[in-house]
């Protein structure tokens, strides 16, 4: 009984802040697409799944769940009737107190809408700057102020229809709302499942047609991981302008089988070249004449569908996509880009297959554009003690694919060989060694690598874990011949929500770059508080590290540490009136050179950024 009673009150604890990024998902995460899977992470914080409608597929996609722990939850849900609240998670045995805390921003119960349980309504705005003007704000070449804005608003009906609008202007952008997004969606409309207007993200198989779900990837989770969720279409609002689809999505159910369907029409940064372009732009940015002239230039139409059918322990599915440009796409003539796609039309077609035993889970997918592309792999648990997985994948050189986002090294997964292999294992109770070996081929030329290439790396990491308010952690990742990594962690919770964090994190390439982050957190009445301080010594951006900063809610924050010097920020919480709460955070960064890059450099080596955020719920 004690032990139970501890559990829920550190799960109570913890979901406080039930809505931030839980410690054990940002392990590893490293420079890998950060921005995609921190933006992919809040959309399923944005819309959790209701624990008494969702389904095994769901559940397994969400890639940190074994076969194990969705079958528990099922058979609670069948034998106990509906969940009456997320803590009731606590009593399913497999469920363990980390796999709570990742559970727990993304999961709900229906009746636990906003007062009177039919709807809910929230609306955010931020806004921010940094302290020092810029390169490009001293020489006028901006045309508009230094403010970051963002408003967001929500609104959810019975959890059957949902409305959902988001506004964002970077700094020196001359509008005042810059990128627009809004979003419709109805669930369970006639023999419609699901029916979206707007914009939206989805996910097939494996990511070899698209990827637009959470995945915790290699790094973090070596075993569950792996695998990539298949959640199907999804609202999407998010602030990375390059992401995303625009049109409509729809699905439908019939019996044990599922048919999609979308169409997308919207107009893409680009760099012309002619009447050609040569690559689309992704960050964003309109402050300039030189960046305003890149908006808008390429019309961009995708359409496809799928087809999904459930049996018992199994799912087979095929998906097919077409992409149309107005303008012919023609990379820069290298040798590297010989078999990339060019033109203005591109098709895929792929099929995809999972299978789940007892304690193991079977996937796959395999697609063809151009060439036949494909990935398998396998997670199983071997008693309590060893959980394993094994991924093979074969991305020929002349493979192409415009959304994918498949398991790999590489960031898109084209002109890529490869094994890997995964293990977690737990012993003496308290401990736990979890670890990955990948070895990969390239079969052609790479961008900066004029020959056929191939490499290697691997990762340790352990857990020691005396008492459930004190963890120690230390791990080891290299990539042979090209960089090592190191880092230590301990976290104490020594009062209710009071806590202290110190990591420290190391980084080799051509030389050494380390820093040293102390963190505490806690509460005093009606104010919440999380400080930091941090030591950084890393005289290049090739030895740069990474350490997550926490923020204000729905904002990332994943700077990359370089130069020498010091780093600190204070992020406050408090609420103003009944539904309102309002969040301050303040950072400085005082180094040994001028900060920043082009028009954002900055003239001194101080660097103050200043955040202020209100939500209202009603």
């Amino acid at each position: 009984m004690k032990k139970w009673i501890s559990i829920l009150f550190l799960w109570m604890s913890y979901t406080c802040y039930s809505q931030e990024i839980p410690e054990e998902w940002k392990e590893g995460w490293g420079d890998e697409n950060l921005e995609r899977k921190l933006e992919d992470l809040y959309a399923l914080i944005q819309e959790p799944l209701d624990l008494n409608k969702v389904s095994r597929d769901e559940l397994m996609s969400l890639s940190f769940l074994n076969v194990r722990q969705v079958e528990d939850i099922l058979i609670h849900r069948e034998k106990y009737g509906h969940f009456l609240s997320i803590y009731e998670l606590q009593v399913i045995p497999s469920l363990s107190l980390d796999i709570l805390r990742k559970l727990a921003p993304i999961v709900k119960v229906s009746s636990n809408l906003a007062a009177g349980g039919s709807e809910s309504h929230f609306l955010l705005y931020r806004t921010d700057f940094t302290l020092e003007k810029s390169k490009g704000f001293l020489e006028d070449e901006f045309g508009g102020d230094r403010l970051r804005q963002h408003l967001r608003y929500k609104w959810v009906n019975r959890d059957r229809f949902s409305l959902a609008f988001l506004m964002e202007k970077d700094p020196g952008e001359k509008d005042m709302f810059d990128h627009y997004l809004i979003t419709l969606q109805w669930k369970n409309l006639g023999p419609l499942k699901q029916v979206i207007l707007g914009n939206y993200s989805f996910q097939w198989g494996q990511g070899l047609v698209s990827s637009g779900g959470f995945s915790l990837g290699k790094g973090s989770e070596p075993v569950l991981g792996v695998k990539k969720g298949d959640l199907g279409f999804r609202p999407f609002q998010s602030l990375s302008e390059d992401l995303g689809f625009r049109g409509m999505a729809l699905n439908s159910e019939f019996k044990n089988m599922e048919l999609s369907f979308f169409y997308s029409h919207q107009f893409r940064d680009a760099n012309l070249d002619g009447e050609n372009f040569t690559s689309l732009v992704t960050s964003g940015l309109h402050r300039t004449e030189n960046e305003i002239g890149k908006k808008d230039n390429v019309k961009e139409q995708v359409w496809g569908t799928s087809i999904k059918r459930r049996l018992k322990n199994s799912t087979l599915g095929m998906a097919y996509m077409e992409t149309h440009f107005d303008k012919v796409f023609r990379k820069r003539d290298a040798l590297y880009n010989y078999f990339s796609f060019q033109g203005k039309h591109h098709q895929i077609l792929s099929l995809q297959g999972n299978y789940g035993g007892a304690n193991y889970t079977l996937f796959s997918e395999i697609a063809y554009s151009e060439a036949l592309a494909g990935v398998v792999g396998l997670s199983a648990t071997i008693g309590r003690e060893l959980d394993v997985s094994l991924v093979y994948r074969n991305y020929p050189a002349r493979f192409t694919t415009l959304f994918g986002d498949a398991f790999s090294e590489n960031s898109t997964p084209i002109n890529e060989r490869g094994q890997f292999l995964g293990w977690k294992y737990r012993f003496r109770r308290h401990w736990e060694l979890q670890g990955h070996y990948d070895l990969y081929q390239f079969p052609w030329l790479k961008f900066g690598i004029s020959h056929p290439s191939e490499g290697r790396d691997y990762s340790l990491k352990l857990w020691y874990k005396p008492r459930k308010t004190l963890t120690f952690k230390a791990q080891w990742r290299e990539k042979y011949g090209l960089s090592k990594g190191a880092g230590l962690r301990v976290d104490w919770i020594f009062f209710k929500d009071w806590k202290v964090q110190s990591q420290w994190a190391w980084r080799a390439v051509s030389g050494d770059g380390w820093a040293w982050a102390n963190d505490f957190e806690g509460s005093t009445g009606k104010w919440k508080w999380k400080l930091r301080c941090a030591y950084l010594h890393a005289p290049s951006y090739e030895n740069r590290v990474y350490i997550y900063e926490n923020d204000v809610l729905y904002a990332t924050s994943f700077p990359a540490y370089y130069g020498e010097g010091i780093r600190y920020y204070v992020l406050v919480k408090r609420p103003l009136l009944k539904n309102m709460d309002v969040w301050v955070k303040f950072a400085q960064s005082r180094l040994d050179r001028n900060l920043g890059s082009g028009w954002d450099e900055l003239p001194g080596t101080v660097k103050s950024d200043f955040r202020v955020q209100l939500k209202y719920s009603f």
